[in-house]
């Protein structure tokens, strides 16, 4: 039995460059797959923080005194739009007067302008009394 030593040494060379080549193939395929799977876990947390700080956002803007600013900005444009409103009626109802109408056209503006009155009064009062109840004190009372 004769064994070629170069051909042993050949065929050891090319199985090896073959197995090299084959984990070079493996290596490469598990660091896409690492790769894509970093790049998941990026986006995942990217996602995360943004839904963090929409809700740090939602929460801020959820505060008392934020709201109550709001409410407070839009109160005042719709009480301003309301009132050019009355303003219009009135005027119109004024110009728009005859003899007969004039009775019932003032009787209109007046239910218009205490309606706003009440409306104004009865806001005003649910403002003082939400005051008075943060401060610990009831209508009335002095403050110690």
């Amino acid at each position: 039995m004769n064994i070629d030593l170069n051909a042993i040494g050949t065929i050891a060379s090319i199985v090896s460059l073959i197995l090299a080549i084959v984990f070079w193939c493996l290596a490469s395929r598990q660091a896409e797959k690492a790769d894509r799977t970093l790049n998941e876990i990026r986006d995942k947390m990217m996602s995360w923080q943004s839904e963090i700080n929409t809700a740090a956002i939602n929460l801020i803007q959820a505060r008392p005194e934020i709201i109550a600013e709001k409410v407070s900005l839009e109160e005042a444009r719709n009480n301003s739009e309301f009132m050019n409103r009355i303003a219009n009626i009135v005027e119109t109802l004024a110009t728009e007067a005859d003899e007969k109408s004039t009775g019932h056209k003032i009787a209109i503006a007046k239910t218009l302008l205490e309606h706003q009155k009440s409306s104004i009064v009865a806001r005003e009062q649910i403002k003082a009394n939400l005051i008075a109840a943060q401060q610990g004190l009831t209508l009335g009372e002095k403050p110690e």
